[in-house]
Parts: structure tokens; sequence; C-alpha cells
């Protein structure tokens, strides 16, 4: 039984190992994004400022988490690691995934110094044991390298995918945003009082969108000029539909342009182009149906249909 067990994990040994490397990658990954959600969730920060709310205690887990923060801030300011400078098309990046706290830097930051490593000394295990195959020491070497730069470009990668994940929540809730808007401004709202109403009653419905106004809102009242303001905004938000609406809005505080037409076309604008998206998806789908039938359907039917005379022919 024992001999038996033993000769399982040998065999599987490659899968034990792999399994264990995807264990503690998505542990660490888990944990600090975990972390960077809480931090990002600025409208409940904005509504318990205002109402003066004062958390009594904090859980056990919330003050690990703070003093790991703690420690890593302190980790990075005594190695001068991190120069925003430096790291601005990052923080950018960032920015556009919804993380705009100040630890969102030094978070990815130590993720990427800490996937590499793992990934590096994950691959470097499985080339000295020789699971699949016996390597040689310029394999070994070649092999390692690659899971270095594997765990190097990854958390890029995965930064990349959350920042158009989250536009593209934003993108979806712009129609309804503008729908809103166009309702406040026949009503005779000013700008920043829209946004302010938008964002607290988008806090539920369109959490991203509702982020972004309220950041905007504050940016406005408090940086010496509003342009800078709508600037912020364009680069956290990077959508052509934002370009546009904040030209309008900057057209109109300039100029006395009429906003209200503005943003009504800009409505139809954005719903006949997601209107023609949703056509364009519809149109690929018939394609994409059919190499699904081509490589999973139809051979397994043929296999069905041929076995009884393959037995009957063989026996």
């Amino acid at each position: 039984m024992i001999s038996s067990g033993l000769q399982f994990i040998t065999n599987n040994m490659f899968f034990i190992v792999l399994f264990v490397m995807l264990i503690a990658s998505l542990y660490i990954l888990t944990a600090l994004w975990i972390k960077m959600d809480t931090y990002k969730r600025l409208s409940s920060r904005l509504y318990n400022l205002n109402k003066r709310e004062i958390t009594p205690t904090l859980s056990t887990q919330k003050r690990m988490s703070d003093s790991l923060i703690k420690q890593l801030t302190k980790l990075a300011e005594y190695f001068k690691l991190f120069d925003r400078h430096e790291h601005k098309p990052t923080i950018l990046l960032l920015a556009q995934a919804g993380h705009t706290n100040k630890t969102s830097l030094i978070i990815y930051s130590f993720i990427q110094i800490v996937i590499p490593g793992i990934f590096g000394m994950s691959a470097f295990i499985i080339a000295q044991a020789g699971i699949i195959i016996h390597f040689s020491f310029t394999q070994q070497m070649i092999f390692v390298t690659c899971a270095i730069i594997v765990g190097t470009y990854l958390p890029i990668f995965v930064l990349k995918k959350l920042a158009k994940h989250y536009q593209s929540k934003i993108y979806r809730s712009l129609p309804d945003v503008m729908d809103l808007m166009v309702m406040c401004l026949e009503a005779g709202y000013g700008t920043d009082e829209i946004f302010d109403l938008i964002a607290y009653e988008f806090q539920h419905l369109a959490p991203a969108m509702a982020e972004q106004l309220y950041i905007t809102t504050m940016e406005l009242r408090l940086l010496p000029a509003r342009r800078l303001g709508w600037r912020n905004l364009m680069l956290r938000v990077p959508l052509d539909e934002i370009k546009n609406l904040v030209a309008c809005i900057e057209q109109n505080e300039k100029y006395g342009t009429s906003l209200l037409n503005n943003v009504k076309m800009l409505i139809l604008h954005i719903r006949k182009e997601q209107v023609l998206k949703a056509e364009d998806k519809a149109g690929r789908l018939p394609a994409i149906l059919t190499l699904v039938m081509v490589f999973f359907i139809f051979p397994i039917t043929l296999i069905l249909l041929l076995t009884p005379a393959l037995i009957r022919a063989l026996s």
C-alpha cells in the first residue's frame, strides 16, 4: 500500500509540483489584490468622511493586512525602490483598472518581484527533479529563464486585462448615466451637482462609473484649475465618449454653448455604436459555432456511427 502510494507520487511529481506552484501564485495574487480592492472603494470612504463616522474596532484580519501594507511601504521607502515619476505609466494603468489609492503601486510592484521568483524556483525544482525528461544544464537554464520571463510579464498582462474589463463596465453604463444627465440639465442643475447626483444614484448599479465621478467631483473642487480635473478624468477613463463629453462640458463652461443638445447627440451615438457592436458579434456567431461543431461535435458523431460497423467487421 505504501509502496504503491510512493510510486504514484513519483510518477505524478510534475503535476504535484505544478499544482503547488499554481496554488501559491493564486494565494499571493488573491491576498494582495483583495487588499487593493478594499482600498479602492472610494465612495464608501467619502460617505463615511462626510458623515464623520468612526469605526470603533478593526477585525484581526484587517489589522494584519494594514500592518503588512505598512511593512511593505517601509521596506520600499528604505530601499528607495519606487519613484512615482519612474512608474508613471504603471500608476496610470492602475488608475485605469480602478486602483487609485497610494498603496496600489507598492502592492503591484511587490507582486512583480514575487511572481517571477515563484515561477523561477518552481521551474528550477522541476528541471532538477527530471520529472518528465532529464534536462541538460543548458536546457535547465533555458527552462528557468523562460519561467522567469513568463512570471515577469504575467502581472502586467493581468493588469491590462483588469483595466480593459474596468473600462468596459464604464462604457456599458455610459448611456444610462447620460440619460440621467439630460434629465438633470433639463431641471437646471449645474455640472458639479449633476456629477454628485449621478454618483449617488449609480453607486450600486454602476460602481465603477460612480467612483470616477466622485473622484472627478473632488478634483474639480480641490484643484486650482477645473481643466486639470477634466484632464485627469480623461486619463483615468481613456474612452472616446468620455473625451467627447469632457469637450462638450469645457465648451459650455468657456463659450456658453448648449450642453443639453450635445449630450443628447452623444447618447444617440453611443447607443448606435453599441447596437452595431452587438450586430457584429451576432454576425460572427455562426462562424464560431461552425468551428465548434467541426472540432467537437462532428468527430464524436462520426465515432458513434462508425464504431458499431468496425466492431462487426473485426468480429
